[in-house]
């Protein structure tokens, strides 16, 4: 895949970036899920006041007509989290790289016990005036065991879509790339093990300067058609 340039495009345009999502995103839905897979109308992206990231929008998804689905669309920019309070106030140490003064809890790994499996659409980044579609790089974090002290830390758990290094490769001008594909964000392994509960997504601050528009599907029952596809046809950051 190569790089486009698209010149309309600024840090925190939303029109521009929400005129590049509204190209993208059904066709990539559909090239991911499947003809029976279908978008319903949608708002551009708007900032995303109060909220610990930059911009949202939110797309229904049908399977054959009928309504299963919310898929929550993001837009990201340095420093942005998925996190909440959900955890905010018990003994939690948080490494200093994660630390913010504005919306702490940007970081915070969130509950999502309720959530049987959710899936994370990477749509695309945009390098100053360069857009990458298909490509993404950010963290996953959850909440992991203090060797010695019984506490527990929040930690990065995996990449979602490409690592930093070829994230900084392909902002730096990298004309050739492979596409970022869906990636499991809660669900299980193959063994059955539980994985993404709880979890936030994080765009740390030393990556490159970047927008990047992410689609999060989550899904509540496991009997759900959509959560069949997922399962089908979805990479887990553990198989």
């Amino acid at each position: 895949m190569a790089s486009t340039s698209y010149s309309r495009i600024k840090r925190k345009d939303f029109q521009g970036v929400s005129e590049i999502l509204q190209e993208i995103l059904p066709t990539r839905i559909k090239t991911f899920f499947g003809r029976h897979v279908q978008v319903g109308d949608f708002t551009p992206l708007t900032p995303a006041g109060g909220k610990p990231y930059t911009g949202r929008t939110i797309v229904p998804l049908f399977f054959d007509y009928k309504k299963h689905g919310d898929l929550y669309v993001l837009s990201f920019t340095r420093g942005d989290g998925t996190g909440n309070g959900d955890y905010i106030g018990d003994d939690i140490e948080i490494p200093k790289h994660y630390q913010f003064a504005e919306m702490p809890e940007r970081v915070m790994p969130r509950n999502k016990t309720d959530v049987a499996v959710e899936a994370c659409i990477p749509f695309f980044s945009i390098f100053g005036n360069t857009l990458a579609e298909g490509i993404i790089s950010l963290e996953e974090l959850t909440l992991k065991s203090v060797p010695g002290n019984g506490k527990m830390m929040v930690a990065r758990d995996f990449y979602l879509g490409v690592d930093v290094e070829d994230y900084a490769h392909i902002a730096g001008g990298n004309q050739s790339y492979v596409e970022s594909g869906v990636e499991m964000t809660t669900g299980f392994t193959r063994t059955g093990v539980r994985f993404g509960d709880p979890h936030a997504v994080h765009f740390p601050q030393y990556y490159p300067e970047a927008i990047q528009v992410v689609g999060f599907l989550p899904i509540m029952h496991k009997n759900n058609p959509l959560a069949h596809i997922i399962d089908r046809v979805v990479k887990s950051p553990y198989s």
